[in-house]
Formats: C-alpha cells, structure tokens, sequence
C-alpha cells in the first residue's frame, strides 16, 4: 500500500484518528487548568491547530490512502506528525530539560497505523518535516523521548487510580489503546 503526504489542513482535522484529535498534552499548560478538567479536548486541540497555522504556519504532516480513481471514499489517515515553535508549545516548558532551543522547533506527536502503513511510514514523515522545516529556514528539530519505565502510563492496568483522571483530562493521550511512535 502506498501512502500520501501532505501538510495537515485545519479541514482536514477530522482525518486524523481520534487519539490525535483529542490529545492535548502538548497544547495546554496544567497550570492554565487548575481544578477544571477540558471539557472539549477535540475543540482545544482544533482551536491551537487553528492558531499555530494562523502564525507561523502549517504545523503538520499528514499520510492517507491514495485514492483510487473509481472510488468516491474519503482517503484515510495512515499516520500523522505535528510539530511546532517552542513559544506554541506550553508544556515544553514544564520539562526537566527546557527549554528548547529557540531557534528549534518542537515535535510533538507522531502517530502511524500499524498494520495498514508501509513500513517506512514513519521514517517517510520525518523526512517530509525535515525537507518542510529546512525549507522555512528552521536549524533545529527538538523532540522528548520516552522510555519503558513510562510504560504505567499506558495500561490503564498498572496506572495509579489517582493519577486516571488527571490524564484522562489532557485529553486521553496516555490513557488506553494508542499507535503512536512518538512523543504524546
């Protein structure tokens, strides 16, 4: 199967699977939160797209299905990347290791559908952020890595109950079943 990669479009938020709709870890500072949980993460997450494309521009990749000419189905998303300047980024701020370089640009999710992508889809994304952002003048790309010892964050099983809801706030980024690759 072959894929399709083009800069995300705030129309085609919708697209992308749901995981990636909903979570805001990225995109809300908890300290702006306090007390109330996101009642709408898929409207904040639209809302913060809808602003980084207004000022800096597009801030994402998307892969989907090439069409095939006799079909009339909506292509579907086969993986995904966001990225975006630090300044756009709240809770990059709140790590051990910021800030990020300011001349960099931050990625902050990256998500491919195993099973259904090729299996160079997610080195293909990367590549289209890189030609993007050396394109824009860009000299940095930063992420956060994960490791296995943040696994608890994803089984709802070895998950302190404490801790459930906080996460489930942020938009259910590392609650439950996921397909990323890549930061939250």
């Amino acid at each position: 199967m072959s894929a399709r990669i083009s800069p995300l479009r705030l129309e085609a938020f919708e697209q992308l699977p749901k995981h990636a709709r909903r979570c805001v870890f990225w995109e809300v500072d908890p300290a702006t939160l306090g007390d109330n949980h996101l009642a709408d993460p898929e409207f904040e997450k639209e809302a913060w797209l809808s602003m980084v494309m207004l000022e800096w521009g597009s801030c994402g990749q998307v892969a989907t299905t090439v069409p095939d000419e006799h079909s009339a189905a909506e292509p579907s998303c086969l993986g995904y990347v966001l990225y975006a300047p630090p300044g756009a980024v709240p809770r990059a701020h709140r790590f051990p290791t910021a800030p990020v370089s300011p001349d960099a640009v931050l990625l902050t999710s990256m998500g491919v559908e195993f099973g259904h992508a090729p299996d160079d889809l997610a080195h293909s994304l990367l590549a289209q952020v890189i030609e993007e952002l050396v394109r824009r003048g860009v000299r940095a790309l930063e992420a956060f890595g994960r490791t296995p010892a943040a696994s608890e964050l994803h089984d709802p099983q070895l998950m302190d109950p404490k801790v459930r809801p906080v996460l489930e706030a942020l938009g259910d980024c590392s609650v439950g079943e996921r397909t990323n690759v890549g930061a939250g």
